[in-house]
């Protein structure tokens, strides 16, 4: 259960909007996200929304991120938010590895080792649905 008040929610889905709003115009280049955006997403700590504090996250819970989410979908802007926020990061966070800034991916693999997880900023360029 969500210990999210509706005006907590509400503030943090006006925000998400604010920063979607402000990029709707950014031009990337071609498979990759505005760079303006990741980082207004990233200084706002909305990359890491449902991530506990204690892993290097933002904190809050699913309603939170599920909001979020919700927001960046209907912005239809090219931003990997669900592969870092769903994905990747809290990957790296129960592996108890630190979680690097930038957007984040993964990928299946044969195997696995520290190595490999520690290393999973394998690209500057997450692919995005463009």
């Amino acid at each position: 259960m969500s210990t999210v008040s509706a005006e907590e929610l509400r503030l943090l889905e006006e925000t998400a909007e604010a920063i979607f709003a402000a990029h709707a115009e950014d031009e990337p280049e071609p498979g990759t996200c505005s760079p303006g955006l990741w980082n207004a997403l990233e200084e706002s700590g909305l990359t890491l929304l449902g991530i506990d504090e204690k892993a290097g996250g933002s904190g809050g819970g699913l309603t939170e991120a599920a909001a979020l989410l919700r927001i960046s979908a209907a912005a239809a802007l090219p931003v990997p938010l669900a592969e870092t926020a769903w994905l990747a990061a809290p990957a790296l966070a129960a592996a108890g590895l630190p979680i690097p800034t930038g957007p984040l991916t993964a990928a299946a693999a044969a195997s696995v080792s520290e190595h490999s997880l520690s290393a999973a900023k394998v690209s500057e360029r997450p692919p995005t649905a463009a």
